[in-house]
């Protein structure tokens, strides 16, 4: 159909710690906020490392092809746990960045 080009891409909206952030159809959750200056910590990118972990608090998300959630262990995998960098929004969505690990450490180190 020669129409299919003005066929608009959806946006969703995506409310990250306070912040809504618009995502686009197929643009990685990581991709939105950071695109939108929103400071998630990211690096690797490939779901990896872990840093982009965020919970699903609610809406509907959809793993890219070929999603690596090596990061995220069988508890987070059933916690609704995922990994910003291998997930898009497949609805609205809101999200809270997880602790992680390290900053948990510091904070209990902080609060000793």
């Amino acid at each position: 159909m020669w129409f299919s080009w003005l066929k608009k891409t959806p946006v969703y909206q995506m409310h990250l710690n306070g912040i809504n952030i618009p995502v686009s159809e197929g643009q990685s959750l990581l991709q939105a906020a950071l695109e939108h200056n929103v400071d998630i910590q990211s690096g690797c990118k490939v779901g990896n490392c872990g840093l982009c972990k965020c919970r699903l608090i609610a809406g509907n998300v959809q793993p890219l092809p070929n999603a690596d959630n090596a990061a995220l262990d069988a508890t987070e995998l059933h916690s609704s746990m995922i990994l910003a960098c291998q997930n898009t929004a497949q609805s609205n969505l809101w999200l809270e960045v997880a602790e992680t690990k390290r900053q948990k450490r510091n904070r209990d180190q902080q609060l000793a």
